[in-house]
């Protein structure tokens, strides 16, 4: 009997480790589905990663070539620029000096008309004024 309770003791412990290990391999493949899934969810997530820096290396070669760009047109610009400011200067010149142009151009006509209204059309022979 003592062979008989050791060896139901021996069939129940085994019974137990059998059932511990089927629920240890159940948990086993419950955890590695989840780590598929995650492993999944990962290497979609590292193409993602992936897409995104190769756009954003296209982006820096196109920033790169509009700054190229704009630098070039600045450069361009310069000399442009530069006569523009001389330019302005000398219309800012000539509208401070513009009032006494004015002056004198009226002067010029009115000793024009009094010249012409003085003088005898008959005595005036062509003459050459020079201003």
């Amino acid at each position: 009997m003592k062979q008989l309770g050791e060896g139901i003791q021996t069939y129940n412990q085994a019974v137990m480790e059998y059932n511990d290990g089927q629920a240890l391999t159940e948990k086993i493949q419950s955890t590695n589905h989840i780590l598929q899934a995650q492993l999944h969810i990962c290497h979609e997530g590292k193409e993602e990663l992936d897409k995104l820096e190769e756009e954003q290396k296209k982006i820096e070669a196109r920033k790169s070539t509009i700054l190229a760009k704009i630098d070039n047109a600045v450069q361009d610009s310069w000399p442009h620029q530069v006569k523009l400011e001389k330019f302005m200067q000398q219309q800012a010149d000539f509208q401070e000096k513009e009032d006494d142009y004015k002056t004198l151009m009226s002067a010029r006509a009115k000793f024009l008309v009094n010249l012409k209204t003085t003088i005898p059309k008959a005595s005036l022979k062509p003459v050459m004024v020079l201003l």
